[in-house]
């Protein structure tokens, strides 16, 4: 298992190492060790799957506001899926960034970010499916909620790339409806009577892609 730094703190990148053999394979999908190696202290206890019936299927921008913000850990054993990370730190200097990474069954690659970060799932293939681990359970409907990626981060086609166009995306009404950012940003603060978290700012002012 390697674990590194993307470009944008708080998104790391994972490889995981398989090992072949005459009766088949095996691999180490979760090693808490080497992510306390690198820095890292998560607390998973939640467990969900996603499936994605159809490639250029869209889902996102999620978030949970704090106290009820996650780490997350996502991977996928069967298909191929692009995971974006948005910076919604509001001090952070990489507010409004993002990451694309992929990850497929092929690739094997992981991918872990830290609290507060969004969320967007693009399928890339028919029949994809997702695992992901958090330490906050997700869908709290008091803290959680969508915005507009494409409307937030001023994208038109970035995902180019990887023969994606955002009018051809299978996407629902909801998260197509859902408002930008800067229309939401008071509810990324906490309740008076929430613990409000210290933010770090990154050091990183750019767009990272795998």
């Amino acid at each position: 298992m390697k674990v590194m730094n993307s470009y944008i703190a708080g998104v790391k990148i994972i490889d995981i190492q398989q090992v072949h053999e005459a009766r088949g394979w095996a691999r180490n999908i979760f090693n808490i060790n080497r992510l306390r190696s690198n820095g890292e202290y998560p607390n998973f206890r939640y467990s969900y799957d996603m499936w994605f019936d159809k490639a250029n299927t869209y889902r996102g921008c999620y978030f949970q506001r704090e106290p009820m913000d996650y780490e997350m850990l996502v991977y996928c054993p069967k298909g191929k899926m692009l995971i974006v990370s948005v910076d919604i730190r509001p001090l952070s200097k990489t507010y409004k960034k993002y990451s694309v990474i992929e990850v497929s069954a092929d690739n094997m690659r992981q991918v872990y970010t830290k609290r507060g970060f969004a969320h967007s799932f693009i399928s890339l293939e028919d029949d994809t499916y997702v695992i992901m681990k958090s330490d906050i359970h997700i869908t709290d409907l008091k803290y959680h909620t969508v915005f507009n990626f494409w409307q937030t981060c001023e994208i038109k086609n970035s995902f180019d790339q990887f023969g994606i166009a955002a009018d051809e995306l299978i996407i629902s009404a909801e998260d197509l409806m859902a408002p930008p950012l800067y229309k939401i940003e008071g509810f990324l603060e906490a309740d008076e009577e929430d613990d409000e978290d210290t933010v770090d700012g990154s050091l990183i002012d750019e767009n990272y892609t795998v």
